[in-house]
């Protein structure tokens, strides 16, 4: 008998050495994929919640909503203290704070509340464009595992400040530029809820992240962000736990439609802590924020991706305008990937293309580009600022992108977004992922200058380059297009 138990704990023992082995693994440019993270369970006990359901949450929020309605709406300043005294004289709160970009608030019980108000788009007074309400995209599926994730995460609520459309068009452009599954990366336009972001950071790393949503800043300086979780019984057991720690809270959108028009349910705002603890970013990721106030003076949320490895951060310093955060977003992807004629990633739909089309821009080139270029776009003619700054300055103070550079560049193998390789044509074939590419001579000017001269060298020697992406550089399918017709 006692044999036999041997035999058991040494086989028991092999196995589960064998389960360990079998864990392992890694991925192209020596970034590993990101294990897989169970998707969250109900927290068990009362936590924040104990003494107030969602229906009573809903009902406090909601009475919020209505007594802003009845406001004459001189200034949104004078909008957030009116509504600020009269939620605490309501007895349904026990403090509210205006900050940059709304109210923290303390429901009676002690659980606290974020009242959203810095999309201009959704404010009375300012633009009055929230009664255009934005259809909901149709569902995407998640992208499988990989270890280079490009990802947007979009307010999809049917918030007229927000587009979806356009972030998925976005996502396309990468796809067509060569940004494949079988090039060893994944592409997802998703909406902004809680599950989503676990989901992404389930078997995936991060090369890139845009956002989308509503942003603000609460007394204590914290960035948060609106999810489009919404807030039920189940929903308040299941993130128990990020409630008691203020990794989550509760988050409601202001806005000057009417009740009936506006989907009924609070949602839940996260912090850069709760991001950072799903999501696994590659060394040097980029994180493009164009949501408002993610560069405010005293905001953390730079801070915290950059403990988490992100090598880039974008920005915004004030409320910022949708349409100009999209048209951003667009210059900034169209000379990222390159232009074509006619045009493959579709970008021009949202952005000017110059002619003859240019080749991929360094991220460095693209950022200068963004903040001495005027804005001219198919999204809007008139605006003639900068494409770094949003508003004109004549309703309110203008917003400005402050891009954060944490030294992305010079980690080991950086995300390739960057700086693509700007070749005309497809080079040959391959037999080794570490072959060097060749900077063929171009034939039109470019926003850098003229072509490289050609190397006198002797035939058989390599040219002169000026590309800026990292070496050695894997071959990856579908990034090369031969030029159009000259």
């Amino acid at each position: 008998m006692r044999f036999r138990l041997k035999v058991l704990q040494v086989m028991t023992l092999a196995f589960a050495a064998t389960s360990a082995l079998a864990g392992c693994g890694g991925g192209s440019h020596g970034a590993a994929v990101a294990p897989l993270r169970p998707t969250p369970s109900p927290t068990p006990g009362s936590g924040p919640t104990g003494t107030m359901s969602a229906a009573q949450i809903q009902a406090a929020l909601e009475g919020v909503q209505t007594y802003y309605l009845t406001l004459a709406h001189t200034s949104v300043e004078t909008d957030l203290k009116s509504v600020a005294a009269h939620m605490t004289a309501s007895g349904a709160f026990s403090s509210a704070t205006v900050t940059n970009g709304g109210i923290d608030a303390t429901f009676a019980n002690g659980m606290e509340a974020l009242i959203f108000a810095d999309r201009s788009e959704d404010l009375a007074g300012t633009f009055d464009e929230s009664r255009v309400r934005q259809p909901l995209a149709a569902k995407r599926p998640l992208s499988a595992a990989n270890a280079h994730e490009i990802g947007f995460l979009v307010n999809e609520s049917g918030d007229g400040a927000f587009v979806p459309k356009r972030q998925v068009l976005f996502g396309g452009a990468f796809t067509a530029a060569g940004f494949t599954a079988a090039a060893g990366y994944g592409v997802d336009v998703l909406d902004i809820t809680l599950e989503n972001i676990i989901a992404l950071g389930s078997g995936r790393s991060i090369d890139f992240l845009d956002i989308a949503t509503h942003g603000m800043t609460d007394k204590a300086g914290s960035y948060l962000l609106l999810s489009d979780t919404k807030i039920t019984d189940a929903s308040l057991q299941t993130y128990a736990s990020d409630l008691l720690a203020k990794r989550v809270r509760v988050g409601y959108p202001l806005d000057d439609v009417p009740l009936s028009q506006l989907q009924p349910l609070p949602g839940f705002a996260f912090t850069g802590d709760f991001m950072t603890e799903h999501l696994t970013f590659n060394p040097g990721a980029i994180v493009d924020n164009q949501s408002c106030w993610g560069q405010n003076v005293g905001a953390n949320f730079g801070s915290i991706l950059k403990a988490a490895g992100v090598g880039r951060y974008l920005g915004w310093t004030r409320p910022v305008i949708g349409t100009d955060a999209d048209e951003t977003d667009a210059f900034l992807f169209d000379r990222m990937l390159g232009e074509q004629s006619p045009s493959v990633t579709k970008l021009d739909t949202y952005a000017n293309q110059r002619t003859p089309p240019q080749r991929p821009f360094p991220l460095d080139q693209i950022q200068t580009a963004l903040s001495s270029e005027k804005r001219e776009s198919p999204l809007q003619l008139e605006p003639g600022y900068p494409y770094t700054q949003s508003g004109d300055g004549s309703r309110a103070p203008p917003a400005f992108l402050v891009i954060s550079d944490f030294g992305g560049e010079s980690v080991a193998g950086p995300p390739i977004e960057y700086g693509l390789p700007s070749l005309r044509t497809k080079p040959a074939p391959r037999s080794t992922s570490t072959a060097r590419f060749r900077q063929p001579r171009e034939r039109w000017r470019s926003a850098r200058g003229p072509a490289p001269r050609r190397s006198r060298r002797r035939s058989g020697r390599r040219e002169r380059s000026s590309c800026r992406c990292p070496r050695p550089v894997p071959a990856r399918p579908g990034w090369f297009r031969s030029p159009p017709a000259e």
